[in-house]
């Protein structure tokens, strides 16, 4: 996500230069929902930590991976998948039943790279091409090292995307560290989406 302050933005890509714009949001049929109880969310793309109190209403936009994207007060907010009953949807948290045990291995993190979303594109980090390194070292406990981008450097969500993935690959056995580094070089562009992110996107 790139680094602006306009209101509600979505994904725009410019096939040409490779660059991720921001346009206002088309208008979305989703139902309106009052908020539970008061919540703690992540404001979008600032990632300033905001309370959203109950009685609030919130429109979700994306309920993909392990959080729920809402819709307030003009803004777009990341809520934590374990206050997903404050919103009227399922708690989320952790790794699905599938990998909770699987082996340390890089297919393993890669399928659990894939359960971690950018809180305003629908497309996995994987599928994104915001990965670029994925190695598992033992030690003999095991320390994993990814390599990862952003899609923009002042994207101000990414401590939380690096915080989402770590706590998901420490619930797997035997993991001791999980070290992240942000790295910048190659820069991302629109091109190293996949096939499968570009058709999720509607670019194909």
């Amino acid at each position: 996500m790139s680094p602006s302050n306009s209101k509600i933005p979505t994904l725009q890509l410019d096939a040409d230069a490779g660059r991720v714009f921001r346009s206002p949001l088309k208008s979305h049929p989703s139902e309106i929902i009052d908020v539970r109880r008061n919540i703690q969310a992540i404001r979008i793309p600032d990632g300033a930590f905001i309370a959203i109190p109950v009685d609030s209403k919130v429109r979700i936009t994306q309920a993909l991976g392990s959080a729920y994207t809402v819709e307030h007060g003009g803004n777009l907010y990341r809520v934590d998948g374990e206050d997903g009953d404050a919103i009227d949807r399922p708690k989320r948290s952790g790794l699905p039943d599938d990998l909770q045990n699987a082996e340390v291995t890089v297919c393993t993190i890669n399928s659990i790279l894939k359960t971690c979303f950018d809180p305003e594109i629908p497309v996995n980090l994987m599928d994104l091409g915001l990965i670029y390194r994925v190695e598992v070292i033992n030690n003999p406990e095991k320390r994993i090292e990814i390599d990862m981008t952003l899609t923009a450097p002042g994207c101000g969500m990414g401590d939380v995307l690096v915080q989402d993935i770590k706590q998901k690959l420490k619930r797997l056995p035997q993991v001791r560290e999980v070290i992240i580094n942000l790295v910048f070089d190659p820069p991302w562009a629109r091109n190293m989406i996949s096939t499968a992110g570009q058709l999720a996107l509607g670019l194909l």
